[in-house]
């Protein structure tokens, strides 16, 4: 075809039979000629091939790292784009590279001015950068910038690591110190509340006694003065004054009751395991809850109805009383939260207790929403919550979690479908005889 044409031709082969690699060109030197010039570029190739196996290797190292690892010549252009910066991004490698950084769409070109002074002045920079995420909310990126020169080419790398979830953490310990100070205040004012609640029960109770038509001295007094005591207890009770005397003793009760119940449960309790009655803590866990409410009118336990199912004659399990209580609270208040949320109609929490081999199994069942299977997945893992940011942390399941699991060597999970609520399940082992 050479000979004919006069076309010149140029392949490169590999010969199997010697191993080797040719560069063979065909040229026509005269009419109705052909020749062919061989080259043996075996070494070329091997060298060329170590290249490329060298630059895939370092590929692999840049996309298997953590971070997001993008690289930028003098003009700004995109030389270097990892898989993290592709899944970040979603912009693929293809469209990246090449690309000038004020045309791609991803947060970095709002620091162009900062990679440009790191790459003038031969200084690395460090800047931490929150942005906003519909889905995944408030996103914290720690970005630091490498000037780079060799070979007389200039450009930057540029390292961005995600530290949402390390802010997060900082965040909760902020709050935790924030709240174990209030925690200490509202102590200190539930014992200042005390007093006072004392004085009115004390003092209702001195009234209820100093009425009775009854008591003697009180018949002494009022025959003293010439009053009929009967015809003055009966005008009372006319006036309802009696009925109110005892809606103040009754309120003056229920709301020392409820400062103790949660005093008690604020003192978070010690370490020490020792024998405890399951149905006693639930029933004080329960009484705990239906006191508790939410500051945003999210839920209330006065609208949830609770049904309790519990096998008397229960066996003890060693535990911490007030960790137990804790665990029943976090599951109840859940449940609360899932089916106010979701504004379920008539909301219930069925609570179950039974013998199960040697252990008790604990069944809490709410007629909320349900969970789909990534939330059943996640549900126990530390700072995964489907609330709103501001109303959870978290953290409350995977505390129960921890607290079952770890110190009280028994099992908890649960069962849930999409619209047909959610069943938690604790199952804890007798004392053995």
């Amino acid at each position: 075809e050479v000979a004919l044409t006069g076309k010149a031709y140029h392949y490169e082969t590999y010969f199997a039979p010697m191993d080797k690699y040719f560069s063979i060109s065909v040229v026509k030197p005269g009419e109705n000629q052909f020749a062919t010039v061989t080259a043996d570029i075996t070494e070329h190739k091997k060298a060329e091939e170590n290249l490329k196996k060298s630059q895939a290797y370092i590929k692999d190292i840049i996309d298997s790292m953590p971070s997001i690892i993008v690289g930028v010549d003098d003009d700004m252009n995109i030389t270097q784009w990892n898989k993290k910066a592709i899944e970040y991004s979603g912009i693929d490698i293809e469209k990246a590279i090449g690309a000038d950084l004020h045309d791609i769409d991803f947060f970095l070109k709002e620091n162009i001015e900062l990679i440009r002074e790191g790459m003038d002045k031969k200084k690395i920079k460090n800047i931490v950068k929150k942005i906003s995420e519909k889905k995944e909310g408030n996103l914290v990126f720690d970005i630091t910038i490498y000037p780079l020169e060799s070979n007389g080419n200039s450009g930057a790398v540029i390292r961005i690591d995600d530290i949402t979830e390390q802010s997060r953490m900082q965040t909760i310990i902020m709050q935790t110190e924030k709240m174990m100070s209030v925690g200490g205040l509202a102590a200190g004012m539930a014992h200042e509340i005390n007093n006072p609640l004392s004085g009115i029960i004390q003092s209702v109770q001195n009234s209820f006694r100093r009425i009775d038509p009854q008591k003697e001295k009180n018949i002494k007094i009022s025959e003293e003065i010439g009053v009929d005591i009967e015809k003055v207890y009966e005008f009372l009770q006319k006036r309802n004054i009696i009925e109110f005397l005892n809606g103040i003793k009754d309120s003056g009760e229920r709301a020392a009751e409820i400062v103790a119940n949660m005093l008690e449960f604020s003192r978070g309790g010690s370490e020490r395991l020792e024998p405890i009655d399951v149905n006693s803590i639930i029933e004080k866990s329960i009484d705990i809850a239906s006191k508790d409410y939410d500051l945003k009118k999210k839920y209330d336990f006065k609208y949830i109805d609770i049904e309790k199912q519990f096998e008397d004659d229960l066996q003890k399990c060693m535990g911490n009383k007030q960790q137990f209580e804790q665990v029943i609270f976090n599951i109840l208040k859940n449940s609360a939260h899932a089916m106010a949320s979701s504004n379920t109609k008539e909301p219930l929490i069925k609570i179950t207790t039974r013998k199960d081999d040697d252990n008790v199994l604990i069944m809490i069942n709410d007629n909320g929403p349900g969970m789909d299977e990534e939330t059943k997945n996640r549900v126990f893992d530390p700072f995964f919550t489907t609330k709103e940011v501001g109303e959870g942390t978290g953290l409350g399941l995977s505390v129960s979690y921890f607290i079952i699991t770890d110190k009280h060597n028994g099992k908890i999970w649960l069962e849930s479908n999409l619209g047909s609520g959610t069943t938690f399940f604790i199952s804890l082992p007798f004392i053995k005889e």
